[in-house]
């Protein structure tokens, strides 16, 4: 492995890299965590000043980059001193943010020092550290994060053979009853530890950079790269948007709903003054069919509601369905009913709207719910994660009949 370390780097570097050189003079190095694995540190002995002077002849960078922008970009942090011995000594090479270098990075905590940096010595980048501040909120917000990271959602739909689906009303054949119940792929979801952001947040990112480039009169990405971030759109989720779809817009961001790991609220990081209200629907359909269903509902509406899976089972009566607990956090949202009613439309399940797909999952969780409702006494009514199987939103219908609003 071929790493651009360098000893000049700052005192914790050259540490860092002495720990695990196979000599001081040596250029290779044992990797930290593989023992079949060697690492080359070929800029190992360069100096900061060789590293300038060679940066600085080749003009312009194969990224595009030319090196006297790059030279402005880093400001006064090319003059840093290139080790740190001492706490009186001033800053070590990065001590000024002069080399975070990705201003869409996530992996900073408060405002980005390099943005901040730039800010003092008069460029306009105050809406940009605007976009970016809204960016660190976002990535650790439920409601822009896919329940799985995409490498397990891969491992689900790995296979295109769908499981037969077990009848809890027409069977008779006990045996086929018991393995069904032990072979039945159950939703697990141990602990909150989501994927990456979702299609809509990437959206809603998108296109508030937009609005900013516009507003400040920035150049901050281009035709081309829009077209690339389409292409992964595709690529990634299924969902085509055209370049003509895509517009500058203000995201009047409402604040970060924060979970732990425990599937709880973080209230001491969350800023979100939504209420948040928690809706269960049960579905007889094994985890890779059932994460489909979800998938195909967020690549219709171009938009997610983050849940939890989980199976019911009932060991007595050898009984197992799968379900979701979606978390529903919306401005405008202000009950429960109208929660469901949200979440509901989300799935399909509203006059109008209904496919065969959709109406067949409706049913099915109407008929589970009832069977639950059912089989659960009181003393049970309550999940590990202390929420509470809520009853369906019932109205008027224009017949004057009632009727389950979905």
């Amino acid at each position: 492995m071929w790493l651009g370390v360098r000893v000049e780097e700052s005192a914790r570097r050259a540490n860092s890299i002495a720990n695990w050189q196979l000599s001081e003079e040596s250029l290779w190095a044992r990797h930290t965590d593989f023992e079949e694995v060697m690492c080359f540190h070929p800029l190992k002995f360069v100096t900061s000043d060789e590293l300038w002077y060679s940066l600085l002849n080749r003009g312009t960078l194969p990224y595009g980059v030319t090196t006297d922008e790059l030279a402005v970009q880093y400001g006064e942090g090319i003059m840093e001193c290139g080790m740190k011995t001492s706490s009186d000594q001033g800053n070590s090479c990065g001590g000024s943010g002069g080399r975070l270098g990705c201003w869409t990075c996530g992996m900073v905590s408060g405002n980005d020092p390099m943005l901040l940096r730039f800010i003092e010595e008069g460029h306009n980048y105050k809406g940009l550290l605007e976009w970016k501040n809204i960016m660190l909120a976002m990535r650790n917000d439920i409601r822009y994060r896919e329940v799985f990271p995409r490498q397990q959602y891969n491992r689900f739909f790995k296979t295109n053979d769908k499981p037969e689906q077990f009848d809890l009303f027409n069977s008779s054949d006990e045996t086929k009853n018991n393995n069904n119940f032990e072979t039945y792929r159950r939703n697990k979801y141990d602990t909150y530890s989501p994927g990456g952001m979702t299609f809509e947040g990437r959206r809603l990112l998108l296109e508030h950079l937009l609005y900013i480039e516009e507003r400040d009169g920035l150049s901050l990405i281009s035709e081309d790269e829009i077209q690339a971030v389409l292409d992964a759109w595709e690529d990634t989720e299924g969902i085509c948007i055209q370049p003509s779809e895509i517009a500058p817009k203000r995201f009047e961001y409402d604040g970060q709903l924060i979970f732990l790991p425990d599937k709880t609220i973080n209230k001491k990081a969350t800023k979100n003054k939504n209420k948040v209200f928690y809706i269960t629907v049960e579905l007889n359909k094994e985890d890779s069919e059932f994460y489909s269903f979800m998938k195909e509902r967020q690549r219709i509406n171009q938009s997610s509601i983050f849940f939890f899976p989980s199976s019911q089972e009932f060991k007595d009566k050898k009984l197992v369905w799968n379900k979701a607990t979606f978390v529903v956090c919306k401005e405008g949202i202000k009950s429960q009913t109208e929660a469901a009613e949200h979440l509901y439309k989300w799935l399909g399940w509203h006059y109008g709207s209904f496919t065969k797909d959709t109406f067949n999952a409706a049913i099915n969780h109407l008929i589970l719910s009832a069977l639950s409702e059912g089989f659960m006494d009181n003393t049970t009514k309550l999940s590990k994660a202390n929420i509470q199987l809520e009853p369906l939103p019932v109205t008027n219908g224009n017949d004057g009949q009632l009727a389950f609003a979905i």
